[in-house]
């Protein structure tokens, strides 16, 4: 069923480039970037990431190139291809500092992608580095978390564990993250 999803998508995509509409352009076919990859259908996901930065950058909405090259940088590291997924997010993350020079590095969805990616390279220290700069976000705790871990820091893992499941609030981060982390055990 999510395959057939992608149907209305992809006519919104054609009917965006038709009329030269590139900022939507990008963001139609980084949605069929994301759901081909959550179908697991990476070749599909790779063709849709490459054309959501093409479209973003004739765009010329910095923005949109730079959350275009998570996805791309997002379907790499699921393909595989690890290095290259880290030069796509470090040129994400040089156009975050230009748009937002009070935030350096890459942040909520686009800054966890990257994180997961370093964790992938056992590039602890650097992930670590990152996460704690958004340290009341449950993702970024529960990234943190598995980079206390695959470190051996087990004392700085308990007390991320802790703030992680006293984390109260209505979001999808909540459902997802926090209740599975109650439901383990603590590590002493």
């Amino acid at each position: 069923q999510l395959k057939e999803s992608t149907q209305p998508t992809r006519a919104a995509l054609e009917n965006c480039i038709s009329h030269k509409d590139w900022g939507n352009a990008a963001r139609a076919a980084s949605n069929l970037s994301d759901t081909y990859l959550i179908i697991g259908d990476l070749s599909q996901s790779l063709v849709y990431a490459y054309q959501s930065v093409e479209f973003a950058d004739r765009s010329d909405d910095r923005y949109e190139q730079m959350s275009k090259k998570t996805t791309l940088a997002v379907t790499l590291h699921q393909s595989g291809r690890l290095s290259e997924a880290e030069d796509v997010f470090l040129e994400a993350e040089q156009l975050q500092r230009e748009l937002q020079s009070q935030f350096p590095i890459l942040y909520s969805i686009w800054g966890f992608r990257y994180c997961d990616l370093l964790l992938a390279q056992e590039k602890y220290q650097e992930a670590i580095s990152n996460l704690q700069e958004d340290g009341n976000d449950p993702v970024s705790l529960e990234l943190l978390s598995r980079a206390y871990q695959a470190t051996g820091a087990l004392d700085e893992q308990h007390t991320i564990q802790s703030k992680l499941r006293a984390i109260n609030m209505p979001t999808l981060e909540q459902a997802l993250i926090v209740v599975p982390a109650r439901a383990q055990r603590p590590v002493y």
